[in-house]
């Protein structure tokens, strides 16, 4: 899927950038990440640059670079930059310099320490290696740099309430065919994973977990209506015609379109193209009518400091993990074991469970305490690992027959002195499971650390040795939980 042109077009991202991040928001986002002039200031998942534009609008002297996947919003945002996109998009502040690349976020084509503030707008939440994402900003930001990203907070795109595009424009005799129109764009439309990455609760947490100093949070929070008196009219005039072109192109895409240009005829095209015209008169005198539809949203700025004593190698070893945990996975499927891996979070972002659905159609469930371990896990276990101690010894453990019920309870002194164990275990008990970690001794000066996880009557049980008690009692946890 390309987002450019199937989902989230310039059109539509500038109309929505307009309402959410207008001038009060800037300036309120602009008090925490402090650009001064001469700064050079990357933004990931770029997108159209629109994020970058309106950073620059309320800033001077500062060499913005975008960096984006889809080479359709690269192009777009370098014509932009450039100012050859003319209106309804608006002219970027020149007293900037912009410059738009494409590449891939998990692997930044930038040198350690290279900006001296990297930002992000709606990009960890929809990028499925959300951790490899935020290592990779840490890495390129120089130290006592800010890294920022900005989540929407709500599960509704639109918030509450919408903007309504059709209304009592349309008579009955329309409305199939608006609905015919709708099962044409379906075709050509994929369904957008705005949430494939982290949840929107977590990005703070994780900011912490990965290492960035002086995490603090910013609520954002915006509304638009376009019969507001206070908007102004241009801007209501901009906002219209923004809708309005993302339509009449996404038309010029359906009649072109073998799957979907015979799905009306051309008068019912015609008739389409009538009424989007109306609309837009309609919508552009608004404020007369009084449709006092809006929509709301609430998103949240969070900035962290890159420590001046930060290992620079740190975020690169996250890299290297995470890119080995995908060389995993791509065997996995190379060698018809697996299809396809999902992650959700279990704990502040220590953990992630991992579903491996195998082509004999049985489902592998396994957690790892971050997305490139539990990957590593997961494979580990549909692969064979012979280099895990911990399996060598679960097996013993097995072969024995012996009841874990019989050991000790783990201190717990030593359990939730690990980082963040006491609230992956709280969040496990949230959904239902309860955790209890058991001392099976040494074996081969290794600790044994067993785990028995429950829920309802379902019980898991797990016997894992690492000669890192820390790294026993994760694994356990880990196998145990799955």
């Amino acid at each position: 899927m390309n987002w450019s042109t199937d989902g989230q077009t310039p059109e539509f991202l500038a109309a929505t950038r307009m309402a959410s991040l207008d001038n009060a928001i800037i300036a309120s986002i602009l008090e925490r990440i402090e650009l001064e002039p001469g700064m050079r200031v990357l933004d990931v998942g770029s997108g159209s640059g629109e994020y970058c534009f309106r950073l620059g609008s309320a800033v001077e002297g500062v060499d913005f670079v975008g960096l984006e996947y889809d080479a359709n919003f690269v192009d777009f945002a370098i014509d932009r930059a450039k100012g050859d996109v003319g209106y309804p998009f608006e002219v970027p502040n020149q007293a900037n310099s912009y410059q738009f690349v494409c590449g891939d976020g998990l692997c930044l084509p930038f040198d350690d320490g290279e900006f001296d503030a990297v930002v992000s707008h709606t990009y960890l939440t929809a990028v499925p290696d959300w951790a490899c994402a935020l290592a990779e900003m840490c890495r390129v930001c120089k130290p006592g740099g800010t890294v920022s990203s900005i989540t929407s907070m709500t599960d509704n795109f639109y918030g509450t309430g919408t903007i309504e595009l059709f209304g009592s424009l349309v008579d009955p005799a329309s409305a199939s065919l608006l609905r015919t129109v709708e099962k044409a764009k379906a075709l050509l439309s994929e369904p957008m994973q705005l949430t494939a990455g982290i949840r929107p609760r977590k990005v703070p947490v994780s900011f912490d977990w990965i290492g960035l100093q002086g995490v603090s949070c910013t609520p954002l929070a915006h509304y638009f209506c376009m019969s507001d008196s206070a908007l102004d009219a241009s801007d209501r005039k901009r906002f219209v015609d923004l809708l309005y072109l993302m339509e009449a192109n996404q038309l010029a895409r359906l009649k072109e379109c073998p799957e979907t240009r015979n799905m009306l005829t051309d008068e019912q095209w015609e008739e389409y193209a009538d009424l989007l015209e109306l609309r837009r008169t309609a919508l552009a005198e608004c404020n007369e009518n009084h449709e006092w539809n809006w929509y709301g949203n609430a998103s949240l700025l969070v900035c962290g400091t890159v420590p001046a004593d930060a290992p620079r190698g740190k975020w690169r070893a996250y890299r290297d993990a995470s890119a080995m945990a995908q060389r995993a996975l791509a065997d996995c499927v190379d060698a018809n074991l697996a299809e396809y891996a999902d992650t959700s979070q279990l704990g502040p972002g220590r953990s992630a469970k991992v579903v491996l659905s195998r082509c004999d159609g049985s489902k592998l469930t396994v957690c790892g305490f971050d997305p490139p371990r539990a990957l590593l896990e997961a494979c580990g276990v549909t692969i064979g690992n012979d280099e895990a101690d911990y399996l060598r010894i679960e097996s013993r453990f097995r072969a024995a027959n012996q009841s874990l019920d019989g050991f000790p309870v783990l201190s717990n002194d030593v359990v939730y002195g690990i980082d963040d164990m006491w609230e992956t275990v709280s969040e496990a008990a949230m959904t239902g499971i309860s955790v209890r970690f058991l001392d099976a001794g040494i074996l081969d000066g290794c600790p044994v650390v067993a785990c028995v996880a429950t829920c309802g009557d379902h019980t898991g049980k797990s016997v894992s040795a690492h000669a890192d008690l820390r790294e026993a009692v994760m694994r356990s946890f880990a196998r145990a939980v799955s």
